[in-house]
């Protein structure tokens, strides 16, 4: 399905308003960090940005955020037949989000930079995509960040600097489509801003997992999503811990971290759906048990 054009000004005529201007060293362009980052992470849908049509730019969505939700969500509906709108908003905005934060997680991990992303410098590329996963299959949507070669990037100085240059830059991207997505669906703004604190923290824990570095990016993710009066703070996003034992000896077979959400993405809504491992829906309990029972058949014998 064709996407509107990225690089023309939106319908309202205004200027994109530049993002994540925050202080610090001037970092390196990210086209010089690019390399890099898709070497180490294998999994981040990143790439430097051409003229090729079927782009959406951020300005489309931070300027005239009705530009191009109609497409987006349309895609979500032909990938997921039988979806109310609340839901593919909220797949949408899953996807939206991990698209920018995973690239923003992965750079501050690495290089301690933050990019200084604005609507005309950046695009978004939609895609189908068939996956599998315990038994399971579908089709889904995946969204690709285009960025500009020459984008710009910052080195905030200290750990509390660069987490709010994170948290400062995810909130002034998301703040614009929050609200058009709540008019194009229904789903409240809480709702939508929880589903961004869920994607946040799943994009440290990637990051963290990839560098050996888990502890260290939990925790970055928890000062973005947890600063007092952000509409990321739902106090309900974050990680869980899930060990597994013989039951015999009580020797540590496995361990890993989880994401928690604090959110809900309404899988649970289809008729073929259920509610996700760690759905705030479940009581924790209950999300403890199906991730044991999960870590227990990737460590089965033989």
């Amino acid at each position: 399905m064709p996407l509107p054009s990225g690089d023309l000004q939106s319908a309202s005529g205004a200027q994109p308003r530049p993002t994540g201007e925050v202080a610090g060293l001037e970092g390196p362009p990210l086209a010089a960090l690019h390399p890099a980052l898709l070497q180490r992470f294998g999994d981040l849908n990143l790439g430097l940005r051409d003229a090729a049509p079927g782009r959406c730019s951020l300005s489309d969505l931070i300027v005239h955020p009705g530009a191009c939700l109609g497409a987006f969500l349309d895609m979500e509906a032909e990938a997921h037949p039988g979806m109310d709108r609340k839901a593919g908003a909220a797949f949408f905005l899953s996807h939206l989000a991990l698209a920018l934060l995973h690239p923003v997680a992965a750079m501050a991990a690495l290089h301690g930079v933050v990019p200084l992303l604005h609507g005309n410098g950046a695009a978004l590329r939609a895609e189908f995509h068939d996956w599998q996963h315990a038994g399971r299959s579908g089709r889904a949507v995946r969204l690709h960040l285009l960025v500009d070669p020459g984008c710009r990037t910052t080195a905030p100085e200290g750990e509390e600097a660069l987490r709010l240059a994170i948290h400062d830059l995810a909130i002034a991207l998301l703040s614009p489509v929050i609200p058009a997505l709540h008019r194009a669906s229904g789903l409240s703004a809480g709702a939508l801003w929880r589903i961004v604190a869920d994607m946040a923290c799943l994009a440290f824990l990637r990051v963290g997992e990839v560098l050996g570095e888990d502890e260290a990016q939990r925790g970055r993710a928890i000062g973005v999503t947890r600063r007092p009066g952000s509409p990321l703070n739902n106090g309900r996003s974050g990680f869980l811990h899930v060990a597994l034992h013989a039951p015999e000896t009580a020797r540590l077979i496995a361990e890993r971290w989880f994401l928690q959400r604090g959110g809900c993405c309404r899988y649970y809504t289809f008729s073929d759906g259920q509610k996700c491992p760690t759905c705030v829906l479940r009581p924790e309990a209950e999300q403890r048990a199906i991730l044991a029972e999960h870590l227990a058949a990737l460590h089965a014998p033989g």
